[in-house]
C-alpha cells in the first residue's frame, strides 16, 4: 500500500469512484500499513539472522525474535510490582472498582 494510496484515493474521489466511507477507510489502512513497515521489517531482520539457530517451537521463534522486548517488559513488571507492592495490592484495587454484578431476570 504505501504513499501510493493517497494518490488513488484523490482519483478515486474526484473521479467519483469511491464514497466518503470507501475514502476514509482507505486512507487509514494506508496510515496503518506506513505505521506498522517499520515494525514488520525490525521482525524480518531478527527473523533472518537468528533463523540459522534451528528454530523447533513457536516459544522459540518469539523468544529470539522478541527476546529484548520481553525482558524490558518483565523487567517493568517487576518494578510495578515492587512500586505497588506486589498482586494483592492490585487485585484490591480491580476488584474496588469492578462494577456490581448483574441480577438474574
Amino acid at each position: 500500500m504505501g504513499e501510493f494510496a493517497f494518490l488513488l484515493v484523490t482519483v478515486g474521489e474526484e473521479s467519483g469512484l469511491l464514497t466518503e466511507g470507501g475514502n476514509r477507510l482507505i486512507v487509514s489502512l494506508a496510515a496503518l500499513s506506513l505505521a506498522i513497515s517499520p515494525l514488520w521489517m525490525i521482525v524480518a531482520r531478527r527473523l533472518h539472522q537468528r533463523a540459522p539457530k534451528g528454530i523447533q517451537t513457536l516459544n522459540q521463534l518469539v523468544i529470539l525474535i522478541f527476546g529484548r522486548e520481553l525482558r524490558f517488559l518483565s523487567r517493568m513488571a517487576a518494578k510495578s510490582r515492587a512500586f505497588y507492592g506486589g498482586a494483592k495490592k492490585e487485585t484490591r484495587l480491580l476488584e474496588d472498582h469492578s462494577p456490581p454484578p448483574k441480577e438474574d431476570a
